[in-house]
């Protein structure tokens, strides 16, 4: 019985026998030719074959190889390729110790020329891009600026901006070219831009155009949205606002529309807290009508408002209090060819009133600007020419010696008035020299 597994066991200790009989071994070490340093993870292949080996960390190598005349290719991508011709007989152990040259690469004359490069400081950033950012109940276009290099919200909750050291009113917020001087609600929680209306934002912390002067420390330009021949239309619900927002296309008229409405009233209500109550609201429009390839024309209208009421019992009697304020916006548009002519009034107001007392504060901002583009082989030209009319006006009348006290004191007349105009003109070049290719 033992004879049947002996015969196996025989067999195969004779076929390695065999087998061992017929390779050879090569074996020895790999140094620079230069040095005597060993060289590690040398390629070591017998040609025509898929037999090989590497070096190690000390440069020594070991192969067994079928006996016979054979070439060995050794390849090291820092040093030239050797091939080494050998005849190994059968069962035989040869040392071969094989010496390489490192490649030396002859290099040309470089030259490096140096240029005065400017820091980052415009950006633009779009619709898509703001949707994907963090956002607080609901995506707003404000705080996605302070995810920019140099700016920051003025607090977690307030997305009013901080540019670069410079405090929120030293920014100009521009809506289309018309400048937005209260572009907040509740005190800064939420922009009063809808997101869905907006194509894209162009943001400077420095190195501003010429034509966009007269604040510190940033210039913010917002887009609307550009209809196209695909209708557009958006219902979007978030946690504190319901917004709706559509295009569309009629011959070669284009219009977009778009409005938003928080309902923190509607929330309150529910609650129970009817003395006070805030709205506020937000309306976007924008007809574009294309004359021919050359002209074209376009109206703009945005207005936000936010209004409060409050009612207390004080000795006896119940006192009302009302507020509002807000922007509203209105702008014609002319483009032929390259020249553009702008015509904007933005109202900025904030009003007050109770049993007893009345206020009324506007600022009325009116511009008149024209620009045009001149493009020459490699040169490009821009100017315009720019006229802003700013009128304030400051009114109240006080019947309450409470309310008189509030504002300061005895010293604070019944009624007052004031305003305030200023006229300011101005002209803008800019040159840029394209590189000669």
């Amino acid at each position: 019985m033992k004879i049947p597994i002996l015969i196996p066991l025989i067999f195969f200790f004779l076929l390695t026998a065999i087998i061992a009989k017929q390779t050879s071994e090569i074996k020895g070490r790999i140094i620079n030719a230069a040095t005597g340093k060993p060289i590690f993870n040398v390629s070591i292949l017998l040609k025509g074959t898929f037999i090989g080996t590497t070096s190690n960390e000390e440069g020594y190598y070991s192969l067994k190889i079928p006996s016979g005349k054979h070439t060995l290719q050794l390849y090291h991508i820092t040093y030239k390729r050797k091939e080494i011709e050998i005849n190994t007989k059968p069962g035989s152990i040869y040392v071969i110790n094989i010496k390489l040259e490192e490649i030396v690469l002859q290099l040309g004359t470089i030259s490096v020329n140096g240029k005065k490069k400017i820091a980052a400081s415009n950006y633009v950033i779009n619709e898509a891009s703001i949707k994907n950012m963090p956002a607080l109940a609901e995506p707003d276009v404000m705080r996605a600026l302070s995810f920019l290099p140099g700016i920051v919200q003025y607090s977690d909750y307030n997305v009013e901006l901080n540019i670069r050291g410079g405090w929120s009113d030293q920014n100009k917020i521009l809506y289309d070219d018309v400048e937005v001087y209260n572009p907040y609600h509740l005190f800064g929680i939420f922009s009063a831009f809808n997101l869905w209306t907006i194509d894209n934002i162009q943001v400077w912390t420095a190195n501003f155009p010429p034509q966009y002067n007269g604040k510190l420390s940033g210039i913010v330009l917002m887009k609307s949205r550009t209809p196209i021949s695909k209708p557009f239309t958006k219902l979007n619900l978030s946690l504190i606002n319901a917004n709706f927002t559509l295009t569309r296309k009629y011959g070669n008229t284009f219009v977009l529309f778009g409005a938003r409405r928080p309902y923190l009233d509607l929330i309150l209500a529910l609650m129970g807290k009817t003395d006070m109550i805030t709205r506020m609201f937000d309306i976007n429009f924008k007809i574009n009508h294309k004359f021919s390839n050359n002209l074209s024309t376009e109206f703009i209208g945005f207005m936000s408002n936010e209004g409060a009421s409050n009612k207390e019992e004080k000795e006896n009697s119940q006192i009302e209090s009302k507020g509002d304020f807000g922007n509203k916006v209105i702008a014609t548009k002319l483009n032929y060819k390259n020249q553009k002519l702008l015509i904007s009034f933005c109202r900025n107001y904030m009003n007050g009133s109770d049993n007893s007392t009345v206020i009324k504060n506007y600022l009325d901002d009116f511009n008149l600007k024209y620009s045009n583009k001149l493009s020459f082989t490699k040169h490009q030209h821009k100017f315009g020419l720019t006229y802003q009319s700013i009128n304030t006006s400051y009114n109240w009348n006080i019947n309450s010696s409470d309310d008189r006290n509030s504002f300061g004191g005895g010293d604070i007349p019944d009624e007052f008035s004031k305003s305030t105009k200023l006229n300011n003109y101005s002209f803008w070049f800019d040159s840029k020299v394209y590189p000669i290719n």
